[in-house]
């Protein structure tokens, strides 16, 4: 006779899933309208004003409440439009900056306006700049560095013998 054999099957519904339901990583919350206003009022100023003001202020004309500004202005979105901001903000300054100089050359001041131009250009050179030099390419770096002690050396004197 032949020996009987035992056949377990597993129903369907206890088999692993094929592929996952959803994303894995949660969607980046979107900056708000008021929080890019509060933002947008620290580079460039309030409307009306040229001058840029700090965030408390910022948010009190936007009626933002100031824990509110302050626990987004930390964060990643927040991070990354300020900076862009910024970056637009030195792109208009520095795009009159040749009818700037045309309209000052031969000036009783024009080596003030010339060199505030030139800072303002380098600003932005170094913007381009830090933009590539951040961008971080996968892979290992090994290092290997020779942690030996320095051998002491003999100092010898006038009458002093080596051993």
């Amino acid at each position: 006779m032949r020996p009987a054999t035992a056949s377990v099957t597993v129903p369907a519904m206890f088999s692993p899933p094929v592929a996952s339901a959803g994303p894995r990583t949660p969607p980046k919350a979107r900056l708000p309208k008021d929080i890019r206003d509060v933002l947008t009022a620290m580079v460039r100023g309030l409307p009306g004003d040229e001058q840029p003001v700090d965030f408390v202020t910022a948010a009190k004309h936007y009626h933002v409440a100031v824990d509110r500004a302050r626990r987004w202005l930390h964060r990643g979105e927040s991070v990354a439009f300020l900076r862009a901001e910024r970056r637009r903000y030195r792109t208009e300054l520095c795009s009159a900056n040749e009818a700037h100089l045309a309209r000052i050359r031969g000036g009783p001041n024009a080596a003030a306006a010339v060199r505030s131009v030139a800072l303002l250009e380098n600003l932005d050179r170094d913007d381009a700049q830090r933009g590539r030099r951040e961008q971080v390419s996968p892979g290992l770096t090994i290092v290997i560095e020779n942690r030996a002690p320095p051998r002491p050396e003999f100092i010898s004197h006038a009458g002093d013998q080596k051993p």
